[in-house]
């Protein structure tokens, strides 16, 4: 594979930011390189090439990643359901999310089960709707886990507040 990069503009022409933004060398609206992004200039690149979704924002830290891994796992584990779901674009990212953070603590079995549930609808549901309906799901499926999360979480709770040197107070809590 050959490298792609960035034509250099002609005296008096600017290249639009749409035919560079799959190059490694960016230009703002005056034609004038602008500064390598975090990462350098070869930052999402394989081989040359640049990987689909390395632009801006792809390189979010290794607790993004170590996110995105335990729900992949999690899909293909406990809940082959909402994975075809979101692989079918019947529910997003975000709702898979919400499904995979109210099964974890069921096994494999109790969580296709919870997951069956509220698939046919988790389509139509908004984001709050689905929390509640897969609450109510592991409720139905597993009661005495449900108990235990819900008494850990009320364990677990807690707001804090301090005085910033503004005189303003700041809360902080879960």
């Amino acid at each position: 594979m050959t490298a792609l990069s960035a034509p250099e503009p002609d005296e008096g022409s600017v290249a639009s930011s749409h035919e560079l933004s799959d190059n490694s060398v960016e230009y703002g609206p005056s034609g004038a390189r602008l500064p390598a992004r975090r990462g350098g200039a070869d930052a999402g690149r394989v081989g040359g090439v640049r990987r689909p979704g390395a632009g801006a924002g792809a390189g979010r830290g290794a607790g993004a990643a170590e996110d995105l891994l335990t729900c992949a796992l999690a899909l293909q584990a406990r809940l082959p359901g909402t994975k075809a779901a979101l692989r079918d674009g019947i529910i997003t990212r975000g709702k898979a999310q919400v499904i995979i953070y109210a099964t974890a603590l069921l096994d494999p079995a109790e969580s296709r089960a919870a997951e069956e549930l509220v698939l046919g609808r988790a389509g139509r549901l908004t984001p709050a709707g689905l929390r509640a309906a897969i609450a109510r799901a592991v409720i139905a499926v597993a009661p005495e886990k449900a108990k235990r999360r819900r008494e850990a979480a009320a364990r677990d709770a807690r707001v804090q507040r301090w005085a910033e040197d503004s005189g303003n107070a700041s809360p902080d809590g879960p």
